[in-house]
C-alpha cells in the first residue's frame, strides 16, 4: 500500500504534464486554423524580401505539384509555432515554478528579460547575410530559378 502512495505524486505530475501538453497544443491548432486562411499572404509577406532583389523576369518555380500547396502551409505552421511561444512558455513555467524556490524564481527574470530582447534584436541578422551573399555578390551571368520549397528552408533555417 505504502508503494501506491509513493507513486501517486508521480502519477499527478504527469497527469498536469499531459494536460499542459494539450493545452499548447490547442493553442497552436486554434493560431493555426486562424491563420490557414491568410496562408498566402503569410508566404508573400516573407518571400516579399526575396522577390525584391530578384532580377528582372525572374520568377520563383514549383519542382513538385503539392509543392505551392504545401509551402505556405508550412509556413502557417511554423507562424502559429512562433505566434504561441507566449503561452507555450507560460505552460512551461507554470509547470516548473512550483518546484523552484523563491531565490531559483527572482534569478529566471532577468534571464528571461534578456533571451528576449537579445531574440528579437538577432532574427533578423541570418536574413541579412543571406540577402547580402547570395543577391548582392552573386554572379550576373545567368538567369536563376528560385525553388519555392528551397527557399523558404533556407529563409527559415537561417532565422
Amino acid at each position: 500500500m505504502d508503494h501506491v502512495d509513493e507513486s501517486q505524486p508521480l502519477i499527478t505530475h504527469l497527469v498536469e504534464l499531459r494536460n499542459r501538453l494539450l493545452r499548447c497544443v490547442i493553442c497552436v491548432a486554434v493560431i493555426f486554423v486562424g491563420l490557414v486562411y491568410f496562408s498566402n499572404d503569410i508566404y508573400h509577406f516573407v518571400a516579399s524580401p526575396l522577390t525584391e532583389v530578384m532580377p528582372k523576369g525572374a520568377t520563383m518555380i514549383a519542382t513538385n505539384i503539392q509543392t505551392p500547396f504545401f509551402t505556405p502551409i508550412k509556413l502557417t505552421a511554423i507562424v502559429s509555432v512562433f505566434i504561441s511561444v507566449p503561452y507555450l512558455l507560460y505552460q512551461v513555467w507554470a509547470f516548473i515554478a512550483p518546484a523552484l524556490y523563491q531565490h531559483e524564481k527572482r534569478m529566471i527574470y532577468p534571464l528571461l528579460f534578456s533571451s528576449t530582447i537579445l531574440f528579437i534584436v538577432v532574427l533578423p541578422l541570418p536574413t541579412m547575410w543571406y540577402f547580402l551573399l547570395f543577391s548582392v555578390f552573386s554572379p550576373k551571368l545567368h538567369q536563376r530559378g528560385w525553388r519555392l520549397q528551397r527557399t523558404l528552408a533556407v529563409i527559415l533555417i537561417l532565422r
